[in-house]
């Protein structure tokens, strides 16, 4: 009866890791078109824009003059032009009026941002940066939609530039497609299974964070250090969890092990579920909150892997 229990909640752990889709809720005020027509959008930045396409624009684009425009079916309460900029990673773009002075721009930059954020039902997560780059970009606002177990990747960006030979400012807001990598969060109360395992992991964390690849990490029973793989340009250390009886035992022990690795990494990190390649039949990865955006972080991936019909172990590797 304990191991039909196990392997249920098991199950059910299993089941809401995989049930997070990105759907925004429709807005609860009725009249507000504006929050209608961007929900109406974002719902549909997962297919690529596929039902709010519209005919495709005739001769070229000056800003994206390599690429396929559309029109957009989804017209935006105070944007004063729309396209959709579909190629290998196609965008949602709304042109919200170029202004004489920073100030003005900033004025509307930030009305649009709160606009946009009751629109998603205040389940949202700021970014903002100013970013003072090249592109004449003077300011971004990242948004990512929020859940009670964690967020999706950013994908909406409020964006002002300085226009090119002009004392003007151009106010943009961009909508990514596809579906964003969704974040759990790690919880300030996760329960400890093993306190060997989490007392000496904590120990190497700042070691892997702080350094190139030097081997071993050190003891972490119950796993044990297999060495190094290196491919490309990236380096795994990794180790290896033996002796489960059948595929349930192994992703009971994968269960185990993930919580020891939540209760040992705290609020710094956030993890993601990769897609199993090979035989390996789970993963899970690791990284901090403040690296989700680099385009190469350091990782800490947990495998359940098939050698065979009747042998399964866990992989617990330190991706550089």
């Amino acid at each position: 009866m304990l191991r039909l229990a196990a392997i249920f909640i098991m199950c059910c752990h299993a089941c809401a890791l995989f049930a997070q889709d990105f759907v925004v809720e429709s807005p609860k005020k009725k009249k507000d078109d504006f929050a209608k027509s961007f929900v109406k959008l974002i719902n549909d930045a997962p297919n690529n824009f596929k039902d709010v396409k519209d005919k495709a624009f005739k001769g070229i684009d000056s800003a994206y003059p390599k690429s396929r425009i559309f029109h957009c079916k989804v017209k935006l309460q105070g944007a004063l032009s729309g396209k959709l900029v579909l190629d290998s990673i196609g965008f949602a773009e709304y042109h919200f009026g170029d202004f004489s002075t920073i100030e003005d721009a900033e004025a509307v930059f930030v009305n649009l941002s709160n606009n946009i954020a009751e629109a998603m039902g205040r389940k949202v997560l700021f970014r903002n940066n100013d970013t003072g780059s090249k592109s004449g970009m003077v300011r971004q606002t990242k948004i990512a939609y929020t859940q009670q177990s964690g967020f999706f990747h950013y994908n909406v960006f409020v964006q002002l530039f300085k226009k090119e030979g002009e004392e003007k400012f151009q106010l943009l807001l961009k909508v990514n497609g596809g579906k964003p990598q969704y974040y759990y969060k790690v919880m300030k109360t996760e329960p400890i299974n093993s306190f060997m395992f989490t007392t000496a992991l904590r120990g190497q964390l700042s070691t892997f964070q702080k350094y190139k690849p030097q081997g071993c990490l050190g003891d972490l029973t119950p796993f044990v250090c297999r060495g190094t793989r290196i491919c490309g340009d990236t380096t795994v250390v990794f180790y290896t969890k033996y002796g489960f009886q059948d595929v349930l035992d192994g992703k009971k022990e994968f269960e185990i092990s993930l919580t020891n690795l939540r209760a040992c990494l705290s609020e710094e990190y956030v993890y993601y579920l990769p897609v199993p390649q090979n035989n390996r039949m789970r993963e899970v990865a690791f990284l901090k909150v403040d690296d989700i955006e680099k385009k190469r972080s350091k990782t800490i991936h947990l495998s359940l892997v098939e050698q065979s019909k009747t042998d399964y172990y866990l992989e617990l590797g330190f991706v550089y």
